[in-house]
């Protein structure tokens, strides 16, 4: 796709240049000025505001793949095409285009940008089941929180193996993804403090639900034709009550209103009759807004 955004959308500059039409392009910088054209919309009913809402999100959609930074933090503009971590805040306002918008491209573009990048954040206390076997640990140059620090680029200072004969738990403080790899754990007191595990399930995964995301128009989901997809119903502690295996001989829609990261995996909530309050993990199924 073309950098240059001549094609006769509509963009609104944060930052314009002197020559008329052009500027950075700022992502965030137009969607705040879109929540306006929004809000004065409710307000008055004006009907150009709307028209211009309307362009905009057609445009926000259409260059969401320049915006985007797969595996990593979203672009800032696209003039300078720099990934900003403190920009990253693109995941809570494509949230709030689903939400004015019920669109589920937007909806599946949110998606993308928390998979590339999630929240670093966990709930204190949070655990981690580690299966027995043979591990890699690592230490990684970060700040002291284990957030991203530039100047060492989360390079991987050292490593230790490991091996357990049963499965075992662990405390962490932060789960992120690493520069050049996957979204991994720190883990916080122990004999292995301030030493990172990579989240695979079911070697190695965060018990219960973490980045919970609520869709307020209901979702598609599709499982392919002839394809077994697990159902899962998971009980008060957080383990699997009922696990059911999803066959159909056509493809098959289900509705859901939920994503979340349960139990290591990227889970669907589906709201459909036959299979309400039960998850499928995300990377079985299409979804819809693609």
């Amino acid at each position: 796709m073309s950098r240059a955004p001549l094609a006769g959308y509509l963009w609104i500059q944060e930052y314009p240049f002197k020559t008329a039409g052009t500027g950075d392009y700022t992502y965030n910088g137009m969607i705040f000025a879109m929540f306006g054209l929004w809000d004065y919309f409710q307000l008055t009913g004006n009907e150009l505001a709307a028209q211009l809402y309307d362009g905009a999100c057609t445009t926000m959609a259409r260059y969401f793949s320049l915006l985007r930074n797969p595996r990593w933090y979203s672009y800032y503009c696209q003039t300078h095409r720099i990934p900003a971590v403190t920009y990253h805040h693109h995941i809570t306002l494509w949230q709030q285009l689903h939400w004015q918008t019920n669109s589920a491209v937007f909806a599946h573009q949110l998606d993308l940008l928390i998979e590339d990048f999630p929240p670093p954040g966990v709930k204190a206390g949070s655990v981690i089941a580690i299966a027995a076997g043979a591990h890699t640990l690592y230490k990684v140059g970060t700040k002291a929180d284990g957030n991203y620090d530039k100047a060492q680029q989360d390079k991987i200072l050292g490593t230790k193996k490991v091996s357990f004969a049963k499965a075992t738990q662990a405390p962490i403080d932060i789960r992120r993804r690493i520069k050049g790899a996957g979204v991994w754990y720190r883990i916080a007191t122990g004999a292995y403090k301030g030493y990172w595990i990579g989240e695979a399930y079911p070697k190695a995964f965060l018990r219960g639900e973490h980045l919970p995301v609520t869709y307020r128009a209901p979702r598609t989901l599709t499982v392919a034709a002839n394809t077994s997809v697990e159902a899962i119903k998971f009980g008060t502690n957080g383990t699997a009550g009922t696990l059911r295996t999803l066959k159909y001989s056509e493809a098959h829609s289900l509705q859901f209103d939920r994503r979340s990261m349960v139990n290591g995996r990227s889970m669907l909530r589906i709201t459909s009759e036959e299979l309400a309050g039960y998850w499928i993990p995300a990377n079985q199924v299409v979804t819809d807004g693609r």
